[in-house]
């Protein structure tokens, strides 16, 4: 039998060889990137799918308030039609209607009655001595007197105050003399006026003296102001000058 003949075998050259690498590496990257373009579209697709899912559970979350909404709509509609009914029948629940133009206060026309006992005060007034201490009732002091006239304060409280003062207009550091309420206005009008009398002891030492009475709004921005002639106290609360 003959002999086969040989393969001849021929080396790539370098050229084809760096050739061929380059075509396996555009092979590599372009696997690679079709992967990724594979992944990416399956992320948006279970993206997509997450965002559905959630727009459906706010639409059903919201569609589970209409029965409070409803609820809600109906209270305000019966409070919009109850409300004028009861005004109509009791017109005096309804609020004061807002008063326009300036808002002023105006103490004068001061009177002071003096060496009046507190007992003879209340008595006057009409006011009780039930459980008042029978050294207060006894004690010795003033009724002062005086006109108010407020305008633009319909509805509101506004307090009336006093305080007593040496004549070099210093207060009295008697707490009891300070800063004390004496009466609250409440006014039904927009104006509005009338005489008012308070009764103020007399201090514990001698000395001459006055009181300032004075009128404030709710904030306790004072409105007015208004003092009493001069008075002495001697040594005795009996010497009055």
């Amino acid at each position: 039998m003959g002999r086969r003949p040989k393969r001849k075998t021929t080396s790539a050259t370098p050229r084809e060889r760096s050739a061929s690498r380059r075509v396996a590496g555009a092979a590599r990257r372009s696997r690679k990137a079709k992967q990724a373009a594979t992944d990416l579209t399956s992320q948006n697709k279970q993206s997509g799918r997450s965002f559905r899912g959630r727009i459906r559970s706010a639409i059903r979350w919201i569609r589970s308030l209409r029965p409070w909404v409803k609820a809600v709509l109906a209270l305000i509609g019966a409070i919009t039609t109850v409300v004028p009914l009861v005004l109509t029948f009791w017109p005096g629940l309804a609020p004061p209607p807002p008063c326009h133009g300036e808002l002023r206060g105006v103490l004068s026309g001061v009177v002071v009655d003096r060496h009046v006992t507190y007992k003879t005060y209340l008595e006057t007034i009409g006011g009780s001595t039930a459980g008042v201490n029978p050294d207060e009732l006894n004690r010795v002091g003033k009724v002062i007197s005086f006109d108010i006239s407020v305008i633009g304060f319909k509805g509101k409280r506004l307090p009336i105050r006093w305080s007593t003062h040496f004549e070099n207009g210093e207060v009295v550091p008697d707490e009891r003399l300070k800063n004390q309420l004496a009466l609250e206005l409440q006014s039904d009008e927009c104006h509005d006026g009338g005489r008012r009398a308070i009764w103020t002891p007399l201090p514990a030492e001698t000395g001459t003296f006055f009181v300032r009475i004075t009128l404030a709004d709710r904030h306790g921005e004072e409105l007015a102001a208004v003092d009493t002639p001069l008075f002495s106290v001697g040594a005795e609360h009996g010497a009055f000058r």
